[in-house]
C-alpha cells in the first residue's frame, strides 16, 4: 500500500514567472494526533526527484513528533515552471524561503519554541545545507542524505555546528528500541561524538 500525504497543496504557494503565474506544489504531514510536535522538518528534494512519492518517509517521522513539509521545487515534480530545469541559484534559494516563510507563517511556528531542521536529499542536501548558512539563525539543524557536494579538507569541522540534526541515524537505525547507531558507525562516532 502506497502512503500518500495527508495535505497537498497546503500552503498554496504561487509565484510569477515570465508573466505567468506557477504553483509551487508543497506537501504536508502533520504530527500525529495527541502528540506533541518536537520539531518541524522541510524536504528538499534531488535533482530529478519530486515529493510525491516520499510521504512514507514522513509518516515516520510525524508518527514520532514532528511536522513535516515537503515542496516539489520550480519545475519539478506537480509544480510547474520549465520542466527539469533548477532556476537560478537567487529563484531557488528565494522559492525555499518563501516555502519555509509560508508554513512558518500558516502554523504559526514559534522558531523560539519550536526547532526547524532541514532534510535534503542529493541536491536538496547541497540547498539545505548552503540554506542553512544563509540564515542560521532560522534552522537548528540538517541532514544531508547523499549530498551532491565535495568533502574539503577539515570541511566538517568547519562546518559542524550547522550539521546538527535529530539524530536522523538513531531514528533508522534502531532495532527493537536498541541503538545501533554506534556499532553502525563507529569511526564517525569517535570523530564526531555530538552529532550523534
Amino acid at each position: 500500500m502506497q502512503v500518500k500525504w495527508p495535505e497537498v497543496d497546503p500552503l498554496q504557494l504561487r509565484v510569477e514567472q515570465d508573466g505567468e503565474q506557477v504553483t509551487l506544489m508543497t506537501y504536508r504531514y502533520p504530527v500525529a494526533e495527541g502528540l506533541k510536535c518536537r520539531g518541524v522538518i522541510f524536504y528538499f528534494h534531488g535533482l530529478g526527484g519530486y515529493c510525491e512519492h516520499s510521504a512514507y518517509l514522513f509518516k515516520g517521522f510525524a508518527e514520532n513528533g514532528y511536522d513535516c513539509f515537503a515542496l516539489d521545487q520550480r519545475g519539478f515534480g506537480n509544480s510547474g515552471g520549465q520542466r527539469g530545469l533548477f532556476e537560478s541559484e537567487s529563484v531557488v534559494f528565494s522559492d525555499l524561503y518563501l516555502f519555509i516563510l509560508k508554513a512558518i507563517q500558516k502554523y504559526k511556528i514559534n522558531q523560539q519554541v519550536t526547532p526547524i531542521y532541514l532534510y535534503g536529499k542529493s541536491l536538496g542536501g547541497l540547498l539545505a545545507f548552503n540554506f542553512s548558512i544563509r540564515f542560521p539563525g532560522l534552522i537548528r539543524g540538517v541532514a544531508c542524505i547523499a549530498p551532491f557536494f565535495q568533502q574539503y579538507k577539515d570541511f566538517l569541522d568547519k562546518y559542524a555546528y550547522a550539521l546538527y540534526t535529530i539524530n536522523f541515524f538513531k531514528f533508522f537505525y534502531s532495532v527493537d528500541g536498541v541503538d545501533k547507531t554506534k556499532a553502525s558507525y563507529p569511526a564517525y562516532c569517535a570523530k564526531y561524538p555530538h552529532l550523534v
